[in-house]
């Protein structure tokens, strides 16, 4: 009995280490089967989850097409207009009327402007009011002769027509076509005189108002001038002052720093609907020749194709207009500048008025097809030539390309080889530096 207590104790004992060894076993291969996982966790998440990352929040290869574009390589600055200019100075104080508009050409010996002072207005209206009184004293006298052909009437209904055209030209301030119609006046007079056989002899009254006007004429003619020019040009009523400094002649010795304080100095606008004018004072100008200088100053670093003689395209922006112009001067360096004059001889009567204008001087102007620079790879400046990767379908192809032109963001490009050309509208690669021929592209 002792010994099969003995021999049951044995085998519990014995059970339970076995299950002891075989719990420790499994816990052994439950942290192996941990670790395996935990390495394979660890690799998924640095292999999977950036893809996934940039799956849902990363770019994809950035693309673009091909296009028709123009590039420009241009420098914009602001530049002084240099011209051969005439000033015309008020005789006394007062208003002037103009004979030719703002910016309007005119030929020599014509009269730009007539300037009237503050008594001519009412001397004008005493006039036509005798003028007016003599044509009905006239037309009475007339009457009594019994004078009634039509040729009579004819001039009398013209007569008639000019007075009212002289007040209508006194009402709109045109003051310098009343002259030439009072003329007009007098030779219908003297007309009608010679068809009715006038004997020459007017009436107490009527000479008594002939030799009022003829006095009032007299008196007007000391109060009004008409300012003519000597030559043709362009008229501008904007006189700044600088028409006696900034001639062409005076360009070589304009300097940076005198350029820059007139380019800075603050002016005063003119209003030219203000038509006062001061005696011995500018009122007006004319620009005496149709071509003119651009002057700008840039750093010396800049002017690297500028040198005299050679054409270049110039846009006014102040207008928004290009023409071409010619290089007629560039001084020396002077603290690392240099003063220019460009010729040109387009859109004087645009820019009469001014004297400051911003410009854009393009060197070079390039039409075709255009990408950006950095889409390029490879590129050999010196024989502007470099590479662009275009896509067929989902494969990246390498493309050989000559550089036709370029600025500092964009080149205009042709295909080196026909028989792997480039064409409009077909799809590059925005960045291409670590694609390769015949990759596949998703």
């Amino acid at each position: 009995m002792e010994n099969k207590r003995k021999n049951l104790k044995n085998n519990v004992r014995n059970k339970h280490t076995e299950d002891e060894a075989y719990s420790q076993k499994d816990r052994k291969k439950a942290r192996k089967k941990f670790r395996v996982g935990r390495l394979l966790t660890v690799i998924f998440a640095l292999i999977y989850v950036p893809s996934l990352f940039y799956w849902f929040y990363g770019n994809s290869i950035a693309t673009d097409i091909i296009r028709i574009g123009k590039i420009e390589d241009s420098i914009n600055v602001n530049a002084l207009l240099v011209r051969d200019e005439t000033v015309l100075k008020a005789p006394f104080n007062g208003e002037y009327i103009p004979h030719v508009e703002e910016g309007n050409k005119i030929s020599a010996y014509s009269t730009v402007a007539t300037v009237v002072d503050d008594s001519s207005l009412k001397l004008l209206k005493e006039i036509n009011d005798i003028n007016t009184k003599i044509l009905a004293a006239q037309k009475e006298k007339n009457k009594n002769k019994e004078i009634f052909n039509q040729d009579i009437v004819k001039i009398e209904n013209e007569i008639g027509r000019k007075v009212k055209l002289i007040v209508a030209e006194m009402n709109s301030n045109r003051l310098s076509r009343i002259k030439q119609i009072k003329y007009e006046i007098d030779e219908l007079i003297k007309k009608k005189a010679e068809i009715i056989g006038d004997d020459g002899i007017d009436s107490i009254y009527i000479k008594t108002l002939k030799e009022q006007r003829d006095k009032l004429m007299k008196n007007m003619n000391t109060s009004i001038s008409e300012k003519k020019t000597d030559s043709s040009g362009i008229v501008s009523y904007i006189v700044d002052g600088y028409e006696s400094i900034l001639k062409p002649q005076a360009i070589g010795q304009l300097t940076p720093e005198v350029f820059e304080s007139i380019l800075t100095e603050k002016t005063v606008e003119r209003d030219i609907s203000d038509r006062k004018v001061e005696a011995d004072k500018p009122f007006a100008k004319v620009i005496n020749d149709f071509q003119y200088q651009i002057v700008v100053c840039l750093k010396s670093e800049q002017n690297t194709l500028l040198e005299k003689g050679k054409k270049l395209l110039i846009r006014i922006n102040d207008i928004n207009r290009k023409m071409t112009g010619t290089v007629e001067f560039v001084s020396k360096e002077q603290d690392g500048k240099q003063i220019i004059a460009i010729r040109a001889d387009k859109y004087t009567g645009e820019i009469a008025g001014l004297r400051r204008v911003n410009i854009d001087l393009v060197k070079s102007s390039y039409e075709g097809l255009t990408v950006p620079l950095k889409s390029l790879r490879n590129v050999d400046l010196n024989m502007n030539t470099a590479e662009i990767v275009i896509l067929k379908g989902d494969i990246a192809s390498v493309r050989e390309v000559k550089i036709i032109g370029r600025n500092n963001e964009y080149a205009v490009v042709e295909a080196m080889d026909r028989s792997k050309g480039i064409y409009l509208y077909d799809t590059y690669i925005l960045n291409p530096h670590n694609i390769q021929d015949g990759q596949v592209i998703n």
